[in-house]
């Protein structure tokens, strides 16, 4: 199952703390409560329950429902641990860090964020290198909940730099946001 896959609209932004908000609420409200629904059906797998387990724990944390997404999250992880799909349990991995960034626990996430990125670097899995972008970006999102706005930016201007490479536009314009934002915070100290 894919985002594409849901009926309801699940699209979000980023508010001036870098959070995740959503565009429509109540769209992605009803988007959760289908994506439940498919994980209680007869005849799911497990990769794909753990598949529709990812994408309730990302939708969770945007609505708020932290406690869910980090129970759907480390359950998806650990199925896809064990089915040795590295790029998926990655990917988990990484989603997982930002809910525990949004439950405060920053240091857990930036461990967690940190380690994905020195895994990264030693790997030789092509699809993994595709989370370049994405592992910066999240540590600039880190150092930016720290207050650490110069570390914050520094990281922003390096993903940056990749998803122009990339060419993905709604990613340029995430990292285009996180840029302006930190700027702002920095023009304030």
């Amino acid at each position: 199952m894919k985002i594409a896959d849901i009926p309801h609209k699940m699209d979000f932004t980023f508010d001036d703390e870098l959070h995740e908000v959503p565009l429509d609420k109540g769209e992605m409200k009803k988007g959760l409560r289908f994506l439940e629904g498919k994980l209680k059906e007869d005849g799911i797998n497990e990769l794909e329950s753990a598949v529709i387990m990812t994408l309730i724990g990302q939708f969770s944390r945007i609505l708020g429902g932290l406690a869910q997404s980090e129970e759907m999250l480390t359950k998806a992880f650990h199925i896809f641990k064990e089915k040795q799909q590295v790029t998926h349990a990655f990917n988990v991995k990484l989603k997982l860090a930002m809910t525990l960034l949004a439950l405060g626990n920053k240091g857990k996430a930036q461990k967690i964020t940190k380690g994905c990125l020195d895994y990264l670097s030693k790997s030789k899995d092509a699809k993994l290198s595709l989370f370049n972008d994405h592992i910066i970006h999240q540590l600039g999102r880190i150092a930016f909940a720290q207050r650490y706005y110069e570390q914050a930016l520094n990281h922003f201007l390096k993903a940056h730099e990749i998803r122009i490479l990339k060419g993905n536009v709604e990613h340029i314009q995430q990292t285009e946001h996180a840029i302006s934002v930190t700027r702002q915070k920095l023009d304030e100290l």
